[in-house]
């Protein structure tokens, strides 16, 4: 089992604990199940569950979204700073949250929440609608009906661009060996198992 630190912790959907990871799908089930945030899980029979995303997908994604927070005009003056530091943004870099005023909140490395709480179940995002499906009477997807900007996009993907591609790897080579390692094990969610709560 992997154990799932640092994130915006449990909350109880229905009979089932969820563990919210920022920019993974948390504003659908929000929306959906309307659940409340707990401080721990008291009933050992309710299932755990999260959302799991590809890494860089949400790395760039969760860049877009808070640099369009503190507006891209601010971001593009620590352009040189993120572009030598990608490390600064997922690793929580005391310095660059001080210079952002909590910037990279959204770029926080998912196995960091992923570390040191267990669950029963991961939902890849991409069958999140699947998920609420068989969940919920009626599905609210909000994936893509608040997008960060075009611009804010490009931005993100063009300071992708220009960091060191060999350092990026590095960083993000844990962070995807979970990934895929989730995605190869017991604990992936698949349509066929049906309702889990």
């Amino acid at each position: 089992m992997y154990y799932l630190t640092h994130g915006d912790g449990w909350w109880q959907v229905k009979d089932s604990y969820y563990l919210l990871l920022r920019k993974n799908g948390c504003s659908s089930i929000l929306q959906n199940f309307s659940p409340h945030r707990i401080n721990e899980s008291k009933n050992p029979d309710f299932p755990k569950w999260t959302i799991i995303r590809d890494p860089m997908k949400r790395f760039i994604s969760g860049l877009a979204y808070d640099m369009e927070q503190i507006g891209l005009d601010k971001a593009k003056k620590l352009e040189n700073f993120f572009i030598k530091n990608p490390q600064s943004l997922v690793h929580g870099n005391y310095h660059a949250y001080q210079l952002l005023r909590g910037f990279g909140a959204h770029t926080y490395m998912q196995s960091f929440t992923l570390i040191n709480k267990s669950v029963n179940y991961v939902v890849k995002l991409e069958e999140l609608t699947s998920f609420i499906e068989i969940h919920n009477d009626g599905v609210y997807d909000n994936r893509g009906q608040n997008p960060s900007s075009k611009e804010a996009n490009e931005y993100a993907n063009f300071l992708v661009s220009k960091m060191n591609q060999s350092d990026l790897e590095n960083l993000f080579y844990v962070e995807n060996k979970i990934y895929h390692d989730i995605l190869n094990s017991e604990l992936l969610w698949k349509w066929q198992y049906g309702n889990i709560f």
